[in-house]
């Protein structure tokens, strides 16, 4: 549980540094909407972030870590719960980045905590 917390934290605006970090992120992702610049840097920053949550899900399970970017789960189970904690995550990004205002970090720990506890009580296959 404590390292798929960890890794999933590393995401959210938790302090000064991951504040910035997202807010150059943000700002990246709107921008390749006009520009197809930064395309690249988004689909790789995609890519990592749904690594990250493949990672929580298989230490949630007890499963291997994929090893690689992009490698998915063989099994649709797990797949679609990484699917299912990367929405979740970049929704708590983008809130948390927007409205900070709104939630402590005791509070964002607690969700992505919570969050976490669902996916170990869902089956995983």
């Amino acid at each position: 549980m404590r390292r798929a917390q960890l890794l999933l934290e590393e995401m959210l605006p938790l302090d000064d540094d991951r504040r910035v970090e997202v807010d150059v992120w943000l700002a990246c992702l709107m921008r390749s909407r006009m520009d197809e610049s930064p395309a690249e840097q988004r689909r790789e920053g995609w890519s990592g972030e749904r690594h990250l949550c493949r990672l929580a899900v298989a230490s949630r399970h007890g499963l291997p870590h994929p090893e690689r970017i992009g490698q998915e789960f063989a099994d649709a189970g797990p797949e679609g719960q990484a699917m299912r904690l990367h929405v979740f995550m970049d929704g708590l990004t983008l809130q948390t980045a927007a409205c900070p205002h709104h939630f402590t970090l005791q509070a964002v720990r607690r969700m992505v905590h919570d969050e976490l506890c669902r996916l170990a009580e869902a089956p995983s296959r």
